[in-house]
């Protein structure tokens, strides 16, 4: 089933609960998100996301709801703003793209100097795939939305993505981010400091490049592989080299480790 889909179903189900008050602990949270500044709809999508892997996680509840169950599971789900100032929609990501290619360069023929990073990201994407039914087109989506945090940190800017991706793909990009960001997650940060302060912003391309890099040969290996072999080309693709259930099992892996930085590309 497409994840677009998906998102419209279980919103359904959210709309539900809230306007025929079937979940108090549905109701008292879309108030909190509301209260923080969404709107209804991405309000409704939050929750709608929530309650998808809520039921995923516990599939019994699906059929045999508990209100304390999935009250303690939403009182624990780190809520995240995905509102910002400037706009962005396709133009911005094929834009940035461009940009990225012109100041980085790109992967070529260099794929095996980058495998332990490119797995990082690929694997990540592929658990979205696996459990989520995440299309190659919504994993370009998440990769364009992490692409554009990443310069919005260097620029100081702050993007609303409302025209560009429900709030499903943007809490799936928020995960993908962890795994490259050092200045959202802390075990990055640890693993950059002896190599690099990433508190002077004259590092940044230092510690970035590479991700983009990266991020950038996977956007065009979904071209490539879909094109190839039609949709979720590239999922039936790097699925030959990767064990979906091992790595949920494991967890996501980080993106940089002790050799990332050192590792270079001619242009």
């Amino acid at each position: 089933m497409a994840r677009k889909i998906i998102r419209e179903e279980f919103v359904k189900i959210i709309e539900n609960q809230i306007n025929n008050e079937l979940s108090p602990a549905t109701v008292q949270h879309y108030q909190i998100l509301l209260d923080k500044g969404l709107n209804e709809q991405r309000a409704k999508e939050s929750l709608a996301y929530f309650y998808e892997v809520y039921l995923r996680q516990n599939p019994r509840h699906s059929e045999d709801f508990k209100e304390e169950t999935w009250l303690d599971f939403l009182n624990q789900v780190p809520v995240k703003l995905h509102n910002g100032e400037y706009s962005f929609d396709q133009f911005d990501a094929k834009q940035n793209v461009r940009k990225i290619k012109k100041r980085f360069g790109s992967i070529k023929n260099e794929t095996k100097v980058f495998e332990a990073e490119l797995y990082a990201i690929e694997s990540y994407l592929m658990v979205l795939n696996d459990a989520l039914q995440v299309s190659g087109r919504d994993a370009q989506k998440i990769i364009h939305v992490v692409m554009n945090r990443l310069l919005d940190i260097e620029n100081q800017d702050s993007t609303d993505y409302s025209d560009f991706a429900g709030e499903d793909l943007l809490y799936m990009a928020d995960g993908l981010e962890e795994i490259c960001n050092p200045y959202i997650n802390e075990e990055l940060e640890k693993v950059l400091k002896p190599y690099v302060n990433i508190h002077e912003p004259q590092n940044f391309d230092y510690i970035f490049k590479n991700v983009f890099l990266c991020l950038n040969k996977v956007l065009d290996s979904i071209d490539f592989w879909d094109k190839e072999f039609g949709k979720d080309g590239y999922f039936r693709y790097i699925r030959q080299f990767m064990d979906s259930h091992r790595i949920m099992e494991d967890g996501p892996i980080l993106f940089f480790n002790e050799k990332t930085l050192q590792k270079n590309i001619k242009k």
